[in-house]
């Protein structure tokens, strides 16, 4: 009886072991992630026409702005530029100081260039940096994007709060952009544009 009850109590360590285990592995450890609402735009992509999710995008179709609001406050149009002419090299770019933001019209780029513009003022200036691209003829069209937190992506949403990545490695592979739609919402384009120090 006694041998019975002890090997129940063993039995019972070992269950309580393993519900721990499988707690902790689950719940904050590596398994967590399996558990999780997953964006298919956390692993790298595929070439854009091989991406199932592509949106193809014709850049010249849009008036493509970048806003920034530094996070320091030396920060003049002068400086803004520098870095353009710099680091960037967008051909034509209009500065203009609205507040504590600095709005930025791109009058001529490409997908890439434009698109990779919010990293690297994101890298110098940190602060809020976002682009915005407006759709010459189709609001529903118009898009909104950041850096997401992972320095592989920008993090974006149509005017029909579609959201999307754009994988930054492949930003310069084909001259209509890589887009890549989501299912999973992490953005609304009405909240990210009230951020925003419109038009």
């Amino acid at each position: 009886m006694l041998v019975l009850n002890n090997t129940a109590m063993q039995l019972e360590y070992i269950l309580f072991g393993l519900l721990i285990i499988v707690f902790i592995y689950f719940g904050i450890g590596p398994g967590s992630r399996l558990l999780k609402k997953k964006s298919h735009h956390y692993i790298v992509p595929p070439s854009p026409e091989n991406d199932p999710d592509w949106y193809p995008v014709e850049h010249s179709d849009y008036r493509n702005f970048i806003f920034i609001k530094p996070s320091e406050n030396h920060v003049d149009s002068q400086h803004i530029e520098n870095i353009n002419a710099q680091l960037i090299g967008i051909e034509n770019i209009q500065v203009e100081e609205k507040g504590d933001w600095f709005r930025i019209e791109a009058l001529h780029s490409n997908f890439g260039i434009f698109h990779s513009a919010i990293i690297t003022y994101n890298d110098i200036n940190g602060g809020h940096v976002y682009g915005y691209c407006k759709h010459k003829d189709t609001a529903r069209k118009d898009y909104i994007f950041k850096q997401s937190d992972s320095i592989d992506y920008l993090l974006g949403v149509f005017r029909s709060n579609k959201n999307f990545a754009i994988y930054v490695d492949s930003m310069h592979k084909n001259k209509k952009g890589n887009i890549s739609i989501s299912s999973v919402k992490e953005l609304d384009f009405m909240e990210e544009l009230k951020k925003l120090p419109m038009l």
